[in-house]
Formats: C-alpha cells, structure tokens, sequence
C-alpha cells in the first residue's frame, strides 16, 4: 500500500516538510511484501491449487510496478497502481486462499486416513501462512490508509489558510444559492463574516438593486458547465466599490458539487480606468477644437485618426477617413509628395515643410511638422502630423510684396511718417524733390514744407494724421534740392497696425502744373467719384451729435473699406481701381436713405452718417446690406471683378465728430482681422485698449522724464574658463499701479512715441556709471558692459553727440563697452550707416543682437563695423532637441571666427546647452542658468567670486568647423589655450552622434588634456 502523503506529491508536485515527516513515520510495506514473496510463492505451490498460481503472480507483478514507480519518484503512477491492481488482486488473493482453506476443513472433518490427516495439516499449515501474510498486508494497508486521512487532513488546513489569505472572497454555493463555504475574505470584500454567511443565501451578501443579477449569473452557470459567468456590480454602502463577480459549476465534480463564486474588490482599478477614460476623452476634445489639422497614419499610410480641423479641411466623413491612404484623398502628386515627407520624417525624426495641398478642391498652403510615433519599447509604429493653414498669411506676404512694388514704382511721391520722422522715401519721391531716402529719412517730415513757411501747419497735420484721422487732397508748395519750388497734392492717411491703432502716416505727393485742376478738392467734391470729401461733411457731422444730445436719439457712422482694393490697382493697373471705386460709389449713393450723409474718406474707404437710428440691430443689419451692394460684380473691359467690403459700425454718444468716426474706423479693423467681407460694431473692449496704450504711452513718458527706468544688469560668463566676462544693461520699468511691466510691452510703445531715443541714452548713462563704479570697488575684475540702441536712435543725428557725452562725463572706457543692436536696424542701413562708424571711432564694440532672425546679410557684417554677434535664444534653445541646432550654431560660430567676431549666446538655461556652446567654439554666454536680470546691489557676490578665480585652462574652442564626410566620423580642429602661454593646435575626432548629452565639455577637456600635458605643437588624431 502507498501512503497518503506519495498521493499528495503526485498531485501538488512538492514534497513539503511536513510529507517527508509523514514518510518517515510510515514507511512504505511494498519491500516488506517483496521480502515474503517468496515464501509465499513455495506456500502456494504446496497448496496444489490450480487457481491461486495466476491470482498469486497478478499480486506480485501489481507490487513490484508500485516499488518500480516509487523508486523513480513516480508516486502518483504508484498510487494509480494501487487502486486498479494491487489492492484488487490482494483481495482475489485472499478469496483464493479463504476457499482453499475452507474446503481442506471440510476433507478433516470426514475422517480421511492419516495419510490425509497429514497432508491436510501442511496444506492447513500452508493455508495458515498465506493468511498471515495476507493479514500482514492488510494491516500495512490499514496504517497507510490512516497516514493518507492525515495528510488529506493537512492539504485541506492549508487550502482553508491559503484561502482565508487571499485577498478575493471565495464561497461554495448550492444549487439553492446556500452558501457551502465561505473565505475570511468575505468579511473584508463583502462586509460579511463567513460564519454568517454559511448557511445562508449568497445573495443576502449583496445590495438589493444587484442581487437579480448575482442570482441571473448563478442561474447561467448551472446551464454552462465549466464555463465561468463573469459580471460586475457596483456597491455604494458605505463607499462606492466595483466588484467582480465570477461562478464556476463544480456541480459534475465528485469532489466539489457546488457553485464556486470569487467575488473581486476591483475598484482601485474601475476608477484608474474611467480616469484613463476621461484623460483619453479631454485629449480628443482638445484636439478637435484645435484649430490645426492633426492626423497619425500607421507605416502603411492609412489614416488612424484625424481631428475635426482636418475633416473640415478635407471635407471626409470620419469614417471616409479613417483606413483611407493619401493617394485616395489627395491628386496623385501631392500624395507622393506626401509619401516622401512621412519617409523623411520616420528616417530624421521629424520633419517641418510648408506644403501646397489640394484640400477639397482648393490649393492651400500648409506649415506641417511631421513626426515618428514611439511605442513602450522604442519601436515607430506610426507617423503623427500637424499641419496648419497659413494661405491667408502666404497671401498677405504676397501683397506685401506686392505693394511695395506698387510704392517702389509708383509714379507719386510717397513717404511714410512716423512722430514727426520720415521713415521710407520712395524713387519718386527722390525723383520729385531731389532728396535720396539716406538724406531724409529720420528727418522731420515738416521741414519739407519750409519753404513754403508751411511747416509749423504741416505738423499739426501730421499729429492730427497720426492720431487716425485721414485727410484729403491739399495743396502744398515744397523746395526742390536745387531750390526749384515744387506745387504737389499732398494727401495723408493714418497707418494702422494689426490691432487697429494707428502708428503712423502714410503721405503721397501728387506734382500738379496748376491750381485750377483741383477747384473741385478744394471745394470739398472728390474728383474721382463726385462725392462729398470727409473733411466737407464735418460741421453737418457736428450738428448730428448736438441734435442726438438733445433729443436722445441715437446717430451712426458707418466706415467702408473695400477689401484687398490693392490687388486690383496691382493685377489690372489704376485705371481698373478708379472705376471700381466710381461703381461702389455710386452703389452706395443709390442705397442710403434719403436724408443720410456719404462721403469718401480717403483711397478706398467711404463714410455713411445715418441718422435717425431706432437701435444697434438696425444699424448692423442697414451695415449689412452695404455689404452686398458692394460685392455685386463690376464689369471692367472683358473681366467682372468682385470687390468685397469690411464694415465698421459705431453709435452715439461721441465726444466729436474725429473721434465718431476715428471709433467706426477701429471697428472696421477688427471685421478686417475677422477674415474681411463682414461687419463688426464698436464697443467698449475696443475703446477700452485703445485708451488704456495711449494711457500707458504717457505714463512711460512720464517714467523716462522721471528716471523711473531702472537698469537691471544679467551676468555674462566666459564659456572658456567659466569666469564672469561682464553685464548687459536691460531696461526695467515699475509701473506704480501695474507693477513690472513686460519689457515687449513698454519698449514697441517707447519706439512709437519716439521716447525710445530718451530712454536709450538713459540705459546708456546708467550702464556707464555702474561700469565705472564696479571697476573702481573690484579693480581685479575686467568687466564689459552691454547696453541696446535701437534704430530709432541711431537715425537720430545728435545720438553720436550724446552718447560722446556720457562717455566723457562718466569716464567710462568706451573699449569695455558694446552696444548692441538688433538686425531691424539694417532695414535702415543707408541712414544708420554713419552714426554706427562713429560710434566705432569713439572706441565701443558694436554688436548684432538676435543674430539669426531679423535681416540677415552677409553684405552687413562686412561693411558694417560690427565687433561681435549675439546669437538669438531660439538658436540655443533647440541645442539637444532638434538635430539640425548643432551643425546650425557651429556654422553662425565658424562665420564670425572667419570674420574675426566674437559671439555671445543668449537664453542659456541648461548646463547642455552650456557645454554644447562652449564645445562649438561660442566664447560668451549669458541665460537662466546662471541669473536673471537683478538690480545691481543683487550682483555683489559676482564681482566677490569673480575677484577670487585664478586664471585657469580654457576649455576648447572650435577654430574651424569642416564639412563631416560620409562615415561616422568627422574631423573637428580645436584650439587650446593655456593662461596666455602658445597654443596648441590639436586634431580631435568625435563620433557623428556628438558628445555625450551629460558632461560634454569635461569629456573634451579630458580628451586634450594629455595633449596639453606632452607639449605637442603638432596636429594629432
């Protein structure tokens, strides 16, 4: 007989401690019967009986497989053994033996001869044998059977503790819904002590909203044998908790006969997925409403989703899209096209193109940035795109383009002004007056009318220009060069930027022969369209407002600017604009009411007064229809043109008739910004930002009168040996209401109201003084101090005089100090040009400030006496994101080496960023990473640690940057420079993937320190 605990190791395949306890204390009887076999077997023989040789051998063969199976650790193979041959031939055996036994008592009780009596007692002897072997084996087989009770016993202890561990609740359930069994988890997952549920219906552990659906589930199992149910509940009391239910019918197993239920707490994982949910929810939601075209395609081209912008673009359905390819949307050259830029983005990861499209039958044109998708173990399994409409901006770029042609070839003299300063001068004009653009601009546009004595009149014009109003024809008397007087038709208009706010004037010339030709502008009728002018309508204006005061009626001015009128005068010439605005002109007069006032404004901006108004709402609806009376076809020669217009609207009350309708024009502006053809109504929010920069303007003025500009000062460090190398001088303003105010703010506004030449020369002086002041307390420390001159300034005349005077009064050395200028500035390079080389003679640096973004031009940085470079903080802020930043940054550096220029890197802001600019070969920096702009009482531990560093070993610095070749490495020349002793030339090679995002710098310092060590004047790999 087998034991108990070599069924358990068959079934659980570990033979714990506690088995090999129950083995040793009963041991196996296999051998013991092996032992007596053989006596048996002899026992057997003697007894004659036919019958029990076969039974006998059965028995033998059936106990040496079970020994055969337990030496080889077979126990359950022995255990099998046991219950289908061992035990039954054991039984047969005894049967055999009983019967043989029985019949030789019977043959004794006969009387048979001595003889018999004999042989009767061997076979009796024999008999007697067999059965004490029999019932050694049954008394083996009574012991194994209790060591197997036992360790039944004690897998069943273990199964309830590892049951009562876990942390899922485990019942038996009946067929009824009576609960068999329950786990100690029941108390925790259910609220429900086992021994309460025991005994009990399993439903009474559940909510009553939930119990049809635990008892649906019990009653599916019973039809699905072996098929689990899996169902989940929600729990409120008295916290909300989701719950896993899964039943599995045991009812077939011999064993169980009954209903297994796990009940699991699944909540932590419920609320971590409808958390996921809502992210996932939130990010489509965003990107729908974004209003750029977003996509990601698989490596195939199929689209996996798009955003509503991209639907729209296209005019698909989500599902047309989704699975469709770009072959199937786009014409077949755009979709190659398309093709290639996914390639280019999977092969570079990424890429950023602008992009003309076919979209729904249109051409647009698109700035995309495509990019490769990423999974959890670094493998691309798609391409992602975002794409953003820029037409409209490609188009206006174009009519920039365009009217400067239209300015350059004008066959009228026009000039731009700007607080009281002549800003452009076209051919024209030069050709007109005799003045090149170098000689006037930054001039006063008012000495033009000197010679006339017009030129206190002329700037009174100019300012009242400047402030929004436009101002018809008039005639002006001007003073060629050669001192020839010159009769013009000056015309001026106000130039407003993006916002509305008008920033400066825009004057033609007209050259006349006569007087008389222009009876009619004099008299208040324009020329071209028989209108009144505007200037013509203003007391009858005026008195509209004093009449809507005193009866409280309510009054409207309606401002009409037709559309892009530009690319008509460009595609088709003057001839084909004058008779657009003749036919909008008489559109007009044809659909006011009688009774309203209409008038040209100026080019092709009309006036409408209308008065009585009973609201706002019919005033934009009569706007409105102004609107589609104007873009009704106009038949011009063989081509119908469609002109459309931009309204604005604004009501009474007005202070004045200027401002009534300076308020229409605002209006008109924002219907522009709104896409044009629409109209828009002046209200409060307009007036209000219109109030408040003008409020800000004199409030600056104000400030700089008052010295209220402070400089703060941001540390400049030597990227070589880390020193501090000096300060640039930012201007800073405190507004006693506002706080700080942005420096983008305050400065644009500065330009604009000319304040900008005060302020700068202001900055100018303080930069000095705190120069002076530094050197003189840390007299070990060699500082330079950079200051901003804007071009404002430089076109000024006296502003060499000025800045010799701070020079002089302070003491500063104009060798320690750069000024820094912006690459507008070159826009005015023919006016700028001779104030920069005086500045130079006077002994300052001069230095291009946000190289890289402006206009840039070759031409400029040669004949220019420019000293160094500042590269734009967009350049270094891509350093260890994008590629193309490094071979980008080593090149602007390798251009102004070649050019003997030293650079500086603004907006450094990592130690990367740091190391990468010192590694190029960049010898300045300055950024976040070391120190926000502070006032200078701050910035006294610099000046102490700096006074305190040793001269020490530079780091590298690139002195030629080759192009890389084709194999993994390229060559790169470092020059090293050791405490101003001689150089050493040295030849490094680097992998293409660069230096080691972390620790770059020292990595190369260690690379050419062995070099510096040996004394090697010779280049070496």
């Amino acid at each position: 007989m087998l034991l108990a605990t070599q069924a358990a190791r068959a079934v659980t395949g570990v033979e714990s401690a506690e088995n090999a306890q129950f083995r040793h204390r009963e041991p196996t009887a296999a051998p013991a019967v092996l032992a007596l076999l053989p006596g048996v077997e002899r026992a057997v023989t003697a007894m004659g009986d036919p019958s029990i040789g076969p039974v006998l051998e059965r028995y033998s063969s059936a106990v040496r497989s079970v020994e055969a199976s337990l030496q080889v650790g077979d126990t359950a193979g022995a255990l099998r053994i046991e219950q289908t041959a061992e035990n039954p031939a054991a039984d047969q055996l005894i049967g055999v033996v009983s019967r043989f036994a029985a019949s030789q008592s019977a043959r004794a009780d006969r009387g048979l001869r001595h003889a018999d009596r004999l042989a009767l007692a061997v076979h009796v002897g024999t008999v007697g044998l067999v059965a004490a072997i029999l019932g050694l084996l049954w008394l083996f087989g009574v012991r194994a059977e209790r060591a197997r009770r036992r360790l039944v016993e004690f897998h069943e202890a273990r199964f309830r503790t590892v049951v009562s561990r876990g942390t899922d609740a485990i019942a038996l359930v009946e067929p009824s819904g009576l609960v068999l069994f329950a786990s100690d988890s029941c108390e925790e997952v259910l609220g429900s002590h086992p021994a309460a549920l025991e005994g009990k219906l399993l439903l009474e552990a559940f909510p009553r909203d939930e119990r049809e659906r635990v008892s649906g589930a019990l009653a599916a199992v019973r039809t699905r044998p072996e098929q689990p149910v899996v169902i989940r509940i929600v729990v409120e009391d008295p916290d909300l908790r989701f719950l896993e239910i899964t039943t599995v019918s045991k009812l077939g197993d011999p064993t169980v006969r009954a209903i297994v239920v796990n009940v699991r707490d699944i909540t932590r994982r419920r609320l971590a997925e409808m958390a996921l949910g809502r992210s996932e929810a939130l990010l489509r939601e965003l990107l729908d409403w974004a209003p750029v075209l977003v996509y990601v395609k698989d490596l195939d081209g199929r689209f996996l989703k798009v955003n509503k912008a991209w639907l729209q673009a296209t005019g698909l359905s989500q599902e047309q899209a989704i699975g469709s390819i770009a072959s199937e949307i786009l014409p077949r050259r755009d979709a190659e096209l398309d093709a290639a830029a996914d390639r280019a983005a999977l092969r570079g990861g990424g890429y950023q193109a602008e992009e003309v499209v076919s979209l729904a039958g249109q051409r647009r044109v698109l700035l995309t940035a495509r990019f490769p998708l990423v999974d959890g173990d670094g493998a691309t399994y798609a391409v992602g795109g975002i794409s953003m409409d820029i037409t409209d901006r490609v188009r206006l770029r174009e009519t920039e383009r365009l009217l400067d042609a239209v300015v350059t070839h004008s066959t009228d003299a026009i000039f731009g002004v700007r607080e009281g300063q002549i800003t452009s001068w076209n051919p024209a004009a030069e050709e007109l007056l005799g003045y090149t653009a170098d000689e006037v601009i930054g001039t006063p546009a008012a000495s033009l009318f000197a010679s006339a004595g017009l030129e206190d009149e002329q700037a009174s014009r100019l300012e009242e220009v400047q402030s929004g109003a436009v101002i018809d024809a008039s005639l002006v008397t001007c003073l060629h060069r050669n001192g020839t007087p010159v009769r013009a038709e000056l015309t001026t208009t106000p130039v407003h930027d993006s916002e509305g706010r008008s920033v400066g004037v825009s004057a033609i010339l007209h050259a006349v022969s006569d007087l008389p030709s222009q009876a009619s502008g004099a008299s208040g009728v324009d020329e071209l369209t028989g209108l009144p002018t505007w200037a013509s309508l203003v007391d009858q204006m005026a008195q509209i407002l004093n009449l809507c005061a005193l009866e409280g009626s309510l009054g409207g001015v309606l401002f009409v600017d037709l559309d892009e009128f530009g690319l008509v005068n460009d595609s088709l010439g003057h001839d084909a604009g004058d008779e657009v605005l003749r036919v909008v002109a008489d559109r007009l007069r044809r659909a006011i009411r009688s009774g309203d006032l209409l008038a040209r404004h100026g080019g092709d901006e009309f006036v409408v007064v209308r008065h009585p108004v009973s609201d706002r709402d019919e005033l934009v609806e009569y706007a409105g229809r102004l609107c589609q009376v104007v873009a009704e076809p106009v038949k011009y020669r063989d081509d119908t043109l469609v002109v459309t217009a931009s309204v604005g609207v604004a009501l009474t009350p007005a202070r004045n008739t200027m401002l009534w309708v300076q308020d229409a024009g605002f209006a008109m502006q924002e219907a522009k910004r709104a896409g044009g053809a629409k109209v828009h109504l002046f209200d409060e929010t307009i007036a209000s930002q219109v109030r408040d920069r003008i409020t800000l303007r004199n409030d600056l003025r104000h400030a700089v009168d008052n010295a209220a500009v402070v400089a703060h000062y941001q540390p400049v460090l030597d990227l070589r040996t880390g020193h501090l190398a000096g300060f640039e001088a930012l201007a800073r303003w405190r507004h006693p209401q506002r706080g700080w105010v942005a420096p983008d703010t305050f400065i644009p506004l500065a330009e604009e109201t000319g304040v900008i030449v005060e302020l700068g020369l202001a900055m100018a002086r303080q930069a000095c003084e705190q120069l002076v002041t530094w050197q003189y307390e840390h007299e070990a420390v060699d500082l330079e101090m950079a200051f901003n001159v804007s071009s404002v300034q430089l076109r000024n005349p006296a502003v060499v005089s000025a800045i010799g005077e701070i020079l002089s009064s302070t003491g500063a050395d104009p060798s320690r100090l750069i000024l820094e200028i912006t690459e507008s500035t070159f826009a005015y390079a023919a006016s700028v040009g001779p104030a920069l080389s005086e500045l130079r003679g006077l002994g300052l640096q001069i230095s291009i400030d946000d190289f890289g973004t402006g206009y840039s031009s070759m031409s400029y940085l040669t004949s220019f006496p420019v000293t160094r470079l500042k590269i734009d903080r967009s350049f270094v802020a891509r350093l260890g994101t994008d590629p193309r930043a490094q071979p980008l940054l080593a090149g602007i550096i390798s251009l102004a080496h070649s050019l003997d220029l030293r650079v500086t890197a603004e907006g450094v802001e990592t130690q990367e960023q740091s190391e990468w600019l010192a590694l190029l070969g960049c010898e300045h920096g300055q950024g976040y990473l070391w120190s926000r702009p502070k006032p200078p009482d701050e910035l006294t531990g610099w000046l102490t640690a700096a006074a305190a560093q040793p001269p020490g070993i530079t780091r590298p610095v690139a002195a030629e940057e080759p192009a890389p070749p084709e194999d993994l490495t390229y060559l790169r020349v470092l020059q090293l420079r050791h405490g101003g002793a001689s150089n050493h030339t040295i030849a490094a090679v680097l992998n293409r993937e660069g230096i080691p995002r972390q620790g770059g710098t020292r990595w190369s310092a260690q690379a050419v320190a062995a070099l510096l060590v040996s004394g090697s004047q010779q280049p070496r790999p």
